[in-house]
């Protein structure tokens, strides 16, 4: 069986998202669609709106066959981090394409991904040259405009800079996936309006907390839409009184061994808490130009939940293949090709839970950001879906 991968957070699952998986399948000509779907956190740094069994669900119902957790040490990294977690996971399935979203197509990603580790040690040495007060995005549009001498290069669009990474990732692979970008499509990243029958994440999520159901219908398949009105919803501020009481409640000291805190963000964390009365507000306060929203939203879900350097160092060294879901056509290619996978499959927890701990961590913390959220890891199976029903 011929199989296409696809790297996604579905937060929520949209009409652009549905034209992503279609095209997928359509240009690889692949018989399997597999998603690797990002867990109740997501890689800006936020909770998901609904839980991952939910956006699984969604993904089933709307034409993916596997659905794989990307785990949290990599689902809430840096573009680089999240892409090597999400590539090594299809690579360990035997995954023969990757289809991702860009904001330039006409790039010929695999050669880039083949030049980016060859310059890999200048571009290390660059990111500590470069000034401080450069974020990571600039630093890297600055970099790459001096390898390519192309002043038109920016890194400045979330789906170009996570492309780019997919494609160094990809190349480092024993055995690397076709690469198959496809232009976004319809509403931009984070275009608050409607386009159409198409709008952004950000825009979704914003109709639902105004109750635009009619909205939400133009933009939102019709499975997708039920299965996000009936699931309990998470908003951002809802975590922020846990947030408060971890800064409130820790010393200089404990807050400085929290997972990338850095030049004195611990310090600025204690002057800011109190004036501050939601996450935003927060967020805002402690903005620089040296780090993005991005970072800072990470930052903080880590403080959120007490997460170190060695404890994400220690879950990136044990990777598995995390099974939420899977269609009839799924379940034939797990069992006709599980001896050839490079990865274990983990397919429910159980008692051993050392290497999934992180992940279980943050799924409890999820669940306490809405009550009617219901158990994310144990007494649970991997959904099936058939098609034909």
């Amino acid at each position: 069986m011929k199989t296409v991968g696809v790297i996604v957070e579905y937060n929520p699952f949209h009409n652009g998202h549905l034209y992503h998986l279609n095209e997928a399948r359509r240009r690889s000509q692949a018989d399997i669609v597999i998603a690797v779907l990002n867990g109740n956190f997501t890689q800006r740094g936020t909770p998901a709106i609904v839980d991952k069994w939910t956006r699984c669900q969604m993904a089933l119902t709307n034409g993916a066959d596997l659905v794989i957790e990307l785990p949290f040490c990599y689902g809430t990294s840096s573009a680089d981090y999240f892409a090597e977690g999400a590539v090594r996971l299809l690579f360990g399935l035997g995954c023969d394409a990757l289809c991702f979203g860009t904001d330039n197509d006409m790039l010929n990603y695999q050669a880039f991904g083949k030049l980016a580790l060859k310059h890999q040690g200048l571009i290390n040495q660059r990111l500590k040259e470069l000034p401080n007060n450069l974020n990571y995005p600039a630093k890297m549009t600055q970099i790459w405009r001096e390898i390519l001498k192309d002043e038109t290069i920016s890194f400045n669009t979330p789906n170009h800079l996570l492309a780019l990474s997919y494609a160094k990732a990809n190349a480092s692979l024993a055995a690397p996936m076709k690469l198959i970008p496809i232009n976004r499509y319809g509403a931009q990243f984070h275009q608050l309006g409607r386009s159409g029958r198409f709008a952004s994440a950000t825009a979704i999520r914003q109709m639902i907390l105004s109750n635009q159901t009619a909205e939400l219908a133009e933009v939102v398949p019709k499975v997708a839409l039920d299965l996000l009105m009936n699931a309990a919803k998470v908003q951002t501020d809802t975590l922020y009184p846990l947030l408060k009481y971890r800064i409130l409640t820790s010393s200089v000291m404990q807050l400085r061994q929290i997972h990338q805190m850095k030049e004195g963000l611990e310090h600025k964390l204690k002057r800011e808490i109190n004036q501050a009365e939601t996450f935003d507000t927060l967020l805002e306060r402690l903005k620089s130009k040296r780090y993005t929203h991005a970072f800072l939203r990470r930052l903080l879900i880590y403080l959120l939940l007490n997460v170190t350097d060695d404890e994400m160092t220690a879950q990136r060294a044990h990777l598995s293949l995390r099974l939420l879901g899977f269609s009839a056509a799924g379940q034939r290619y797990l069992k006709e090709n599980k001896q050839k996978f490079r990865l274990p499959i983990l397919s429910r927890v159980g008692q051993s839970t050392a290497d999934i701990a992180l992940n279980l961590k943050a799924d409890a913390v999820y669940q306490l950001l809405n009550s009617a959220i219901s158990e994310q890891n144990y007494g649970r199976v991997p959904q099936i879906y058939d098609k034909k029903e």
